[in-house]
């Protein structure tokens, strides 16, 4: 990822990005962690004091998500493939957003009335593209869900547009 010019990196995904991201100082915003936000955005959802739980820690989704969210004044916690009792910690969150690319993850009886879902995982199968919350099961349940595919993915691209767009401006 490192061979990829810093200034044209429109993903967000090498070293240098990454460190400008953690340290506050990005010039644009990773697509899907701004894709995330911008669901959150307008769902008119005031971060601060939400407990947000991220499950997966990826570079794409996770990592970043997490920083913007800790920004944004949210309570975060992170779950990963080692975490026990997800399903508490599910049922503990003002918003759920996993980027794990389990298929079924989430499911109806982990979430609460009020909870928002968004899901940014993705796994291909025989039967498609699936992502990380069973949608049928949750829809009536939350508050809102995303679904996949439609949700955060067409989002994600029309944020990246935007990087793409801000790159070629300054240059």
């Amino acid at each position: 990822m490192n061979a990829i010019n810093p200034e044209i990196d429109v993903d967000m995904t090498t070293s240098v990005n990454l460190g400008e991201l953690f340290t506050g100082q990005q010039k644009i915003m990773p697509a899907t962690a701004s894709a995330v936000l911008k669901m959150i955005e307008e769902l008119k959802i005031a971060l601060p004091g939400k407990h947000v739980l991220v499950i997966g820690a990826g570079d794409l989704v996770g990592k970043p998500v997490t920083f913007l969210l800790m920004q944004a004044g949210a309570t975060v916690t992170i779950a990963n493939q080692s975490t026990q009792d997800l399903a508490s910690l599910c049922l503990s969150a003002d918003i759920i957003i996993s980027g794990t690319g389990v298929p079924g993850l989430i499911n109806g009886s982990m979430v609460l009335p009020e909870s928002i879902v968004i899901d940014a995982g993705t796994a291909e199968s025989n039967s498609g593209i699936s992502g990380d919350v069973d949608f049928e099961s949750v829809k009536d349940k939350a508050f809102a869900v995303s679904p996949v595919p439609g949700g955060v993915g067409p989002v994600t691209v029309a944020m990246l547009l935007s990087n793409v767009v801000s790159v070629a401006k300054k240059r």
